[in-house]
């Protein structure tokens, strides 16, 4: 979903058509995936253009229920996604549920950064529902290498057959 315009902002009027699209399909739940740029404009969303009080009545005008999940990698991606963590965090200021997702792959090795993300969600349990754990893939494994690759290149769920389905939806479960 590209939602930004010329300047490389979100458009919020083509966000708002989108969101109304969606809560008249025929579907009970919906992940979007903002994609990097996007992402990157969210929190200044509600801190400058609408507060979260304004979208959680954007949220009931529309029937439905926001909920974020906020990815954050290990190793060379943790500092970034952090920061991405705490701007949201902020921007959010609890008026939404707002998950971590620990994407457990990422972390090899780094499992005091874990235990840093669960103190750092400790200390603000009033703004972050809770930390949830996906991606425990070994990439040693033929199985896993493959789900690997395939989550690079963007592939959905139809990519996976036999073993790779199995993981990938117990990994999916978790979220």
């Amino acid at each position: 979903m590209n939602l930004l315009d010329s300047r490389d902002k979100i458009d919020r009027q083509l966000l708002f058509e989108n969101l109304l699209e969606l809560t008249q399909k025929d579907y009970e739940q919906f992940f979007l995936d903002f994609g990097a740029p996007e992402s990157d404009q969210l929190p200044s969303l509600f801190i400058k253009d609408y507060s979260p009080e304004e979208f959680k009545m954007i949220e009931k005008e529309l029937d439905c229920q926001f909920i974020f999940y906020i990815v954050v990698a290990g190793g060379g991606a943790y500092e970034g996604c952090t920061q991405y963590l705490q701007k949201m965090t902020e921007a959010l200021n609890g008026v939404f549920e707002l998950n971590i997702c620990i994407n457990q792959y990422s972390f090899v090795n780094h499992n005091h950064l874990i235990q840093e993300l669960k103190y750092y969600a400790e200390q603000r349990k009033a703004l972050i529902t809770g930390i949830k754990y996906f991606g425990d893939f070994d990439s040693t494994t033929a199985p896993h290498k493959k789900i690997l690759k395939n989550v690079e290149e963007g592939k959905g769920t139809e990519a996976y057959k036999y073993i790779e389905k199995i993981k990938i939806d117990k990994e999916l479960l978790k979220i």
